[in-house]
């Protein structure tokens, strides 16, 4: 994987040369990736003055962070009911 630069590099906006999004950058609906003529490096920067776009970036932070949460609790318990009814089961069998 590449590794992209999330601040601009010092060779300038004149340089920079606007690449097509990856399937990934989806997540982040206010950045483009650009590669600098000069120095070949791959920059994710931010569109100049939509904060709109960066509030919904964070609300798609927020809810990723909730539904994360809330299947890692609904598989620790699915694995502490799944290790109880072994254990129960192995009781009944001796």
């Amino acid at each position: 994987m590449k590794n992209y630069r999330l601040t601009p590099c010092d060779c300038g906006e004149s340089q920079y040369r606007l690449l097509p999004r990856r399937w990934w950058m989806r997540a982040w609906p206010g950045r483009r990736r650009y590669q600098c003529k000069s120095c070949s490096a791959t920059l994710l920067l931010p569109r100049a003055g939509d904060k709109r776009i960066r509030k919904h970036s964070v609300l798609l932070v927020v809810v990723a962070a909730l539904v994360a949460a809330w299947v890692s609790f609904y598989i620790v318990g699915y694995r502490e009911d799944w290790s109880y009814n072994a254990s129960k089961r192995a009781a009944e069998n001796q």
